[in-house]
């Protein structure tokens, strides 16, 4: 569903929103022969899956112009969504003379649970009939999921003897829990000013920044597991500067232009009692080169 509503010359009202959900399910038999020089295998399997999702998500913005000069501009968007999934399978091995040779029976359920935000905003001041102006912008976000999932599995070997004399049989039982949150945000500042009637200079800086943590603790028959947990923790700092010209004529236009970008990233590691500590500093510079020329219905581009 869409909408958009004009209050006034001024002011703008539009957002959406979608919902979804759906479920599936399948049933699968198979039965397979291996010939081989020891002795032939014959092998039964049977599985069962069940697959439920639902999603949804929506945004709301705004656009207002304060007065002939002064432009506001704000929006943001949703989602939330869920998952619920189960497989159920059964594995049988013999030889000939219908002697078992194994069997396996395995069920598994996983479950998954996230939402995210998000917001931006923009406002620019014209402080001339030449053009010149300034914008101020604004980012947000924020998103955690959670993560879920339980495995059971019987494993018995009918021709290898357990220390009680009966058939040997491996269990497992293993859950796993999975959260994770993501943040960022940025805020920046853009310099418009006309040099000539088709040549303009764009001054602009951004800072942002992003933080990530994920954890996953995992247990076997209700032991924590050090090896088969973790924590994770990403942090990122960037500073982009840009300068560009743009000329916009009636036949060809042109491009160029720089952008620096220097970035911090650290990174740190968790698994069991090992820690690892990750840091890097690093400045990409991006040079931009660009020219269109137009005559009729036909374009020539050449970038660089």
């Amino acid at each position: 569903m869409n909408f958009a509503k004009k209050f006034s010359k001024r002011f703008t009202l539009y957002g959406n929103m979608m919902y979804n959900h759906y479920a599936s399910g399948n049933e699968s038999t198979l039965y397979s022969e291996q010939y081989l020089t020891t002795g032939n295998r014959y092998q039964n399997s049977a599985s069962t899956s069940t697959n439920r999702n639902t999603m949804g998500n929506g945004s709301l913005g705004m656009r207002w112009s304060l007065d002939d000069k002064t432009y506001f501009n704000i929006g943001g968007n949703f989602s939330k969504s869920k998952s619920d999934n189960t497989s159920d399978s059964q594995q049988s091995t013999s030889s000939e003379g219908d002697e078992r040779i194994n069997s396996i029976t395995r069920n598994s359920d996983s479950k998954s649970d996230s939402h995210s935000f998000s917001v931006n905003a923009d406002i620019t001041r014209v402080f001339n009939d030449k053009g010149t102006s300034i914008s101020l912008t604004g980012s947000y976000s924020d998103s955690k999921s959670t993560n879920e999932s339980h495995s059971l599995s019987e494993t018995t070997y009918y021709q290898l003897e357990s220390s009680l004399g009966g058939d040997s049989v491996l269990y497992r039982n293993q859950y796993q829990h999975s959260p994770s949150t993501n943040r960022a945000y940025s805020v920046g500042i853009n310099l418009t000013q006309p040099l000539a009637e088709n040549l303009r200079l764009q001054l602009g800086y951004r800072y942002s920044a992003n933080r990530q943590v994920s954890d996953r603790s995992t247990y076997e028959s209700e032991v924590y597991m050090d090896s088969l947990s973790n924590h994770t923790l990403s942090k990122t700092i960037t500073h982009d500067l840009s300068l560009y010209l743009n000329y916009d004529g009636k036949q060809w236009e042109a491009n160029a232009g720089v952008l620096m970008q220097p970035e911090r990233r650290s990174l740190d590691q968790k698994t069991g009692l090992l820690l690892r500590r990750h840091g890097k500093d690093e400045c990409e510079l991006e040079p931009t080169v660009e020219c269109v020329m137009a005559s009729g219905q036909d374009s020539l581009r050449a970038e660089l």
